[in-house]
């Protein structure tokens, strides 16, 4: 019984001790209330229930994390008088860190604080930010500026900012004092960045702070995995509500039953090629064929081939916009030059605190085999691309634009994204300086948190441990959707039954073998000399048997590359037809046989090029664009057209005697003179000039004539003459003998 009671006291102790260790912890740590993304009704009560629980830290300062660009002005405006209620009864301290931005009605809560901090990218002001209506703008300022404490530091500046931050009648100028503007010069209300937080002394260097430094000097431990968190979350999705709503619109999926989800994965490994694209292809119809709920695109890719990039962001959109399977970008560390093009393709752009995007620039390969950069028209082409893509998916075309224009001049004036033209328009005095985002001479590359802040991006997941791979289930292409960090988010995270598929097959390998330039030359130069050899030898042997293997190994790659065009396949089999008629049917080598080579070559190259339709002989600069892997490949095909040619070449002229000896089309054996075999009528028994015949036939002006007993070739001097007309040898040419009409002869 004694053991019992000490181990119900140790018990009860232990509990009790547990107890007061989290009391002090969390009376240790400073109250913070989260005011992050839309702040509405419900959003605010959950802060309400924050303030509650810091009014029991009566020796803490209250801590505002405040980021959010939209919510409903007037439960704002309760809640911030509550606040001033509380820090006027209390005499609470009050700290507002703008975690990034407080634009709209979350631009009141940095009036009520003693202290500002900020990250650097941060951007405060516009209070009446996305509202239906801006009536009553004196009763607006006038409400918010009761929330400035008297005592509180730069007071006079702060209510002076209420104004330009309400009425875009005023502005600050040089002075700090805010001037009354007519309506010809209405500007939009005022907000203030970084710099222009530090020319009002309204920070200190010491007051900008990263999320980690904050954490690590205000908060707790616990505090740090769960306000930082929720942050993290918010920050992920400036628009969680409006991100939520395009997921339920596009990404349908079973709540009973499995939810497929695709997998493509184009990793820095290799860049992207033909080959890229012929997976990607194969494993989309895969997808569609299993029915999937949507498709993650991993990248982390420094780029590739334009042509084949192309090619890919077709694929792309065609099966988000056709078969309605929206395509999810989760760009995992890098997606830059082609990469970025593709991340554009997608409905959705996932990504890594750690993410960059963007140097798109085309280039091409120099005469001395250099890298440099393409004309203004090749430009023009991406950046239309580009500018295609954005709008498409409702991003800003002036960003996309920028990462493939070095020449663009952009920055962010009153939360707005401005194109410039010189880069002395920039401004970079005064209260609102301009925020400058990228200037001429270097391409736009963004980071996480710029891809964020541009709307670039549509969420961030956290970098967080997740469970790994077992060996089976790379074995079998599929796995749980929670062990892929894209399920972080919390829509996606909320799909049951989710498994991540992924797609793989032999004939994956044999078609991006084939589809090589120096494989595809091999196999032309296989089709002309096994075919070659193959007319010249009597029956069908191992020569004909080559040839007809790369004839269908040249059309099984090109069926896969893509649906092979007809008209190329007419030109092939015109082409082929012709060959046989000329060999076959009609005697000698003429016009029939010239053309069949011409068409059947023509095929060859047809089925064999790359995107020929694609290419436009009258813009030389797009043709460049796209011209890389089609003159490589071009390259290959004629090196292998040519050596053909002198393969047969040396084996006419070397080899004949010994490999075609039995072939029907070419003749065996000598004609000597020693047998009988002449070349034409010996000269004796021509007729002698003078001798007088009769033609046989019309002379027009060559036939028949009859002199003597014998029948000759004969021509005249030009003119025609009847059948059965006296004639007279004039001269012999050869075997032909030339005459003239006898006058008064004629029988």
């Amino acid at each position: 019984m004694l053991i019992t009671h000490i181990r119900d006291q140790l018990c009860k102790f232990s509990f009790l001790l547990a107890i007061v260790v989290s009391l002090c912890t969390a009376l240790k740590a400073d109250p913070i209330v989260v005011l992050n993304g839309h702040l509405g009704r419900n959003e605010l009560a959950a802060a309400r229930q924050a303030l509650t629980s810091a009014l029991m830290h009566a020796d803490k300062p209250l801590l505002l994390q405040i980021h959010s660009s939209s919510g409903h002005l007037g439960e704002v405006l309760r809640f911030a008088q509550e606040l001033a209620e509380i820090r006027q009864s209390s005499g609470k301290q009050v700290i507002a860190y703008i975690q990034g931005k407080a634009v709209g009605p979350a631009a009141v809560f940095p009036f009520l604080a003693d202290r500002l901090i900020v990250t650097p990218l941060v951007a405060w002001g516009d209070i009446t930010y996305g509202q239906s209506r801006r009536g009553g703008i004196e009763v607006l300022s006038k409400t918010v500026k009761q929330f400035v404490a008297d005592s509180a530091p730069h007071e006079l500046t702060m209510r002076h900012l209420v104004d330009a931050m309400v009425d875009p009648r005023y502005q600050l100028v040089e002075e700090k004092q805010v001037e009354n503007l007519n309506a010809a010069q209405r500007l939009d209300p005022l907000i203030l960045n970084r710099e222009g937080l530090e020319s009002l002394q309204l920070i200190r260097p010491s007051d900008v702070m990263t999320d980690d430094e904050f954490a690590a000097t205000y908060l707790s431990v616990n505090q740090r995995r769960g306000a930082m968190t929720r942050s993290q979350q918010t920050v992920s999705s400036s628009d969680s509500s409006g991100l939520q709503k395009d997921f339920e619109r596009y990404l349908r999926y079973s709540r009973v039953g499995e939810n497929l989800v695709g997998y493509l994965d184009i990793g820095q490994d290799r860049s992207i090629d033909q080959t890229t694209y012929l997976y990607v292809k194969f494993a989309l119809e895969n997808y569609k064929k299993r029915g999937v709920s949507c498709v993650i695109l991993r990248l982390n890719t420094p780029g590739g081939e334009v042509l084949s990039s192309l090619k890919i962001v077709d694929l792309l959109q065609e099966v988000d916009v056709n078969n309605q399977i929206p395509v999810i970008a989760f760009i995992d560390n890098w997606a830059v030059s082609a990469g970025a093009m593709l991340a554009y393709s997608c409905r959705f752009i996932g990504i890594v605190p750690d993410a960059l995007m963007g140097a798109a620039e085309p280039v091409l390969t120099g005469q001395q085999g250099e890298m440099v950069s393409a004309s203004e028209k090749v430009n023009s082409v991406l950046r239309t691309e580009f500018t295609n893509l954005a709008n498409f998916y409702g991003r800003n075309p002036l960003i996309a634009k920028a990462m493939v224009d070095k020449d663009l001049i952009l920055v962010v004036r009153n939360h707005e994204i401005v194109e410039l033209k010189n880069e002395t328009d920039i401004r970079l005095e005064g209260s609102n300086p301009d925020q400058v985002i990228t200037t001429k001479g270097k391409l736009l590359t963004l980071n996480g948190k710029q891809l964020m802040e541009f709307k670039v991006a549509d969420f961030m997941v956290p970098l967080r441990p997740i469970a790994p791979l077992t060996a089976k289930e790379k074995e079998q292409g599929e796995w749980p959707a929670t062990k892929n960090l894209v399920f972080q988010e919390p829509y996606l995270a909320a799909i049951p039954n989710a498994t991540i598929i992924t797609y793989s097959d032999w004939r994956l390998s044999l078609f991006s073998f084939l589809s090589h330039p120096a494989i595809a030359g091999l196999l032309l130069l296989g089709l002309i000399i096994g075919f070659y050899i193959e007319i010249n030898t009597p029956g069908f042997g191992v020569p004909g048997a080559i040839g007809v293997g790369c004839l269908a190994l040249i059309l099984l790659s090109s069926f896969a590359i893509e649906a092979i065009n007809w008209i190329e396949v007419i030109i092939l089999i015109a082409g082929i037809v012709l060959l046989l008629l000329e060999l076959f049917v009609i005697p000698g080598f003429g016009i029939t046989g010239i053309l069949g080579i011409t068409l059947t070559v023509i095929g060859l190259f047809a089925l064999m090029l790359p995107s020929l339709d694609k290419l436009s002989l009258f813009d030389p600069d797009a043709f460049r664009l796209i011209g890389s892997a089609f003159f490589k490949r071009l390259a290959w095909l004629s090196g292998a057209l040519i050596l053909a040619v002198v393969v047969i070449v040396v084996l006419a002229r070397f080899f004949s005697h010994r490999f075609f000896r039995f072939s029907k089309l070419i003749l065996t054996g000598e004609q000597q003179k020693s047998d009988g075999y002449l070349a034409g009528i010996p000269r004796e028994k021509m007729p002698e000039v003078g001798e007088l015949g009769e033609t046989v036939t019309p002379l027009r002006p060559s036939g028949k004539v009859h002199v003597g007993d014998n029948l000759f070739d004969a021509i005249t001097q030009g003119n025609y003459l009847e059948a059965y007309v006296a004639v007279e040898v004039i001269r012999i040419e050869g075997s032909k003998v030339v005459v003239r009409e006898v006058e008064g002869r004629e029988e």
